[in-house]
């Protein structure tokens, strides 16, 4: 099972989260390394997906918004370069109230 990562974020904050793939991509395609040809972001309703990007082996997605004290789910799906899988993680992002 894959580890999934939580991040925290301020309501009116927009931040960058970062899933490194390194160590699944070194044995991704039947024992030997595979790359990332893309990455396809989705997030719960409630968050918005600002921007995503691929960065060698980390796939990068900019978040706003988000109500205090809720927990929202970001799901990212690779495509490999020579492999068939297409693997997915998820990130949370727990939303805490602004500064006083």
């Amino acid at each position: 099972m894959a580890t999934r990562h939580t991040f925290t974020k301020y309501e009116s904050e927009t931040m960058t989260f970062a899933i490194d793939w390194t160590n699944y991509l070194a044995d991704a395609n039947n024992g030997s390394a595979d790359t990332i040809s893309s990455a396809a972001w989705t997030v719960e309703t409630g968050i918005t997906k600002v921007a995503d990007s691929v960065s060698g082996n980390r796939t990068l997605i900019q978040v706003s918004g988000g109500t205090a004290n809720v927990k929202y789910s970001c799901m990212c799906q690779l495509t490999l370069t020579s492999g068939s899988d297409s693997p997915i993680r998820h990130v949370d992002v727990l939303i805490e109230s602004d500064p006083v």
